[in-house]
């Protein structure tokens, strides 16, 4: 047997548990008949309630610093998607001139010259950037056919036809992700037949 189970099988059968120094008297958590708390109790009450505020501080801390941690990443994600963002507008709507030049051109072509190798060569360039600016989530948006939306359409001529509806698209506009980075440039109906 253990010295251990020793000592506890001494205390529970009561032998051993008189007190080694008669001279000195048992503390209250030895004698329960006693109902006036030694200084000794008072100051280790005192130093647990102390330890126990300051463990409550030091939880408190610790919630405040890991909510401020949270908020600290979401906000520089926030701050790094916002920052492609404005680089990929300023790059993308000086490009989109050109974008429009290809078009223009894919658009003018002869029917009999679309077979050409030339033809194939630009629409082949033209479709790789358009899947470009898609995969920086920038795509152009209809106009034709809708009203007209100051936050979507900028409108350059009244033209015969319902009143307030966009009628021609003369120059496309593209969203990045939700945000307008070019307004489309649109001929609208003036109302008269």
């Amino acid at each position: 047997m253990s010295d251990a189970q020793e000592l506890e099988n001494e205390l529970a059968s009561g032998e051993g548990a008189q007190n080694p120094n008669p001279a000195q008297p048992y503390a209250k958590s030895q004698d329960p008949d006693s109902s006036v708390p030694s200084p000794e109790d008072s100051a280790l009450t005192q130093d647990f309630d102390n330890f126990a505020i300051e463990i409550a501080k030091l939880k408190e801390t610790l919630a405040r610093s890991q909510a401020d941690y949270k908020n600290l990443m979401v906000r520089t994600e926030r701050e790094r998607v916002e920052m492609g963002d404005y680089v990929t507008e300023k790059l993308v709507t000086k490009l989109l001139p050109s974008v429009d030049n290809l078009e223009r051109l894919l658009s003018g072509t002869p029917e009999n010259e679309r077979a050409s190798v030339l033809y194939q060569g630009v629409q082949s360039t033209f479709s790789g950037i358009v899947r470009v600016l898609e995969s920086l989530s920038v795509a152009s948006f209809e106009s034709a056919g809708s009203p007209l939306n100051p936050d979507f359409h900028e409108a350059v001529a009244q033209v015969p036809g319902t009143e307030g509806i966009v009628i021609s698209e003369l120059e496309k506009g593209y969203k990045l992700r939700d945000k307008v980075i070019r307004h489309a440039k649109v001929t609208v109906g003036n109302g008269s037949p």
